[in-house]
């Protein structure tokens, strides 16, 4: 086992009874000394006011409004506590988008803990050794269960339509993104990389590696502020703005107890009987 080779470690954490950040760095023994804890906004203080810096962001050329909206799980108004949230992460982008080289950069929240650090250690130094500049990869696997289990025609027409919607609108980010909500529905087989998988439609902002290049790219596409950070990254790996891959192999959990920062417990509960968090 050797050192973790990314260039910062950055926790994302709202706990100001440091209880959530004690119990994570316990779950770290070995990286503790390198884990920068970023405060987050308090979303129960409304309105919440961006910082000045997101009103200088431009807008990535693979945004498009009404693109976003197309895809339901993208289409609605946030909450104070989700902008709050999502401010939370793009602070921690804007500062890895501001260093040198494009060495990726790990991002958490405070509820996870490894299933063993050191294999989280070795098995995130081989998925780094295989990163591109441009590139972004969760390190946890969360696999959403549909509760209307399709047929394997039903999906192959699926997939048939938006292929030939996308040959026929050639070019337009609205087939773009069309058809990748049906051919990257679940994670795939990569065939130049060993250690990941293409993301798929995965909710993983709880633990991801990004490069300053994808940290700059994911800014911008939020630029307008009306995504969560799970749902820039949705929109990234839709739009194609930036590849996203997935661990093969589950590296952290998630601590539902812990509660949530934008959700209350019930809600937070319900989340994950709908998503498989391993």
């Amino acid at each position: 086992m050797g050192e973790l080779s990314v260039e910062r470690i950055f926790c994302l954490s709202m706990d100001k009874d440091m209880y959530r950040r004690d119990l994570m760095l316990s779950s770290f023994p070995l990286l503790k000394d390198r884990i920068e804890f970023i405060p987050g906004l308090d979303g129960n203080q409304s309105p919440v006011t961006p910082p000045s810096w997101t009103s200088n962001l431009n807008t990535h050329e693979k945004y498009d409004d009404s693109t976003r909206c197309s895809v339901s799980v993208l289409n609605h108004n946030l909450s104070d506590k989700e902008l709050a949230c999502v401010l939370g992460h793009m602070n921690i982008w804007k500062i890895i988008s501001e260093l040198n080289g494009n060495q990726p950069c790990l991002i958490c929240e405070d509820d996870i803990h490894p299933k063993d650090e050191a294999s989280f250690i070795d098995k995130t130094n081989e998925i780094i050794s295989e990163m591109a500049a441009p590139e972004i990869v969760y390190l946890g696997f969360s696999s959403f269960q549909d509760q209307k289990q399709r047929s394997i025609l039903f999906t192959a027409m699926q997939i048939a339509w938006h292929w030939c919607k996308q040959k026929r609108f050639s070019g337009t980010l609205q087939s773009i993104v069309s058809y990748n909500l049906v051919r990257k529905a679940s994670p795939r087989i990569t065939f130049n990389k060993r250690h990941v998988l293409h993301a798929g439609q995965h909710w993983g902002a709880f633990c991801y590696l990004v490069t300053p290049d994808s940290a700059r790219q994911l800014l911008a596409l939020n630029a307008n502020l009306k995504m969560t950070s799970d749902g820039t990254l949705r929109y990234a790996n839709l739009s194609q703005a930036i590849p996203l891959y997935i661990s093969k192999t589950s590296l952290v959990r998630v601590n539902s107890e812990l509660g949530s920062n934008i959700r209350t417990q019930e809600e937070h509960d319900s989340n994950f009987s709908k998503f498989k968090i391993t």
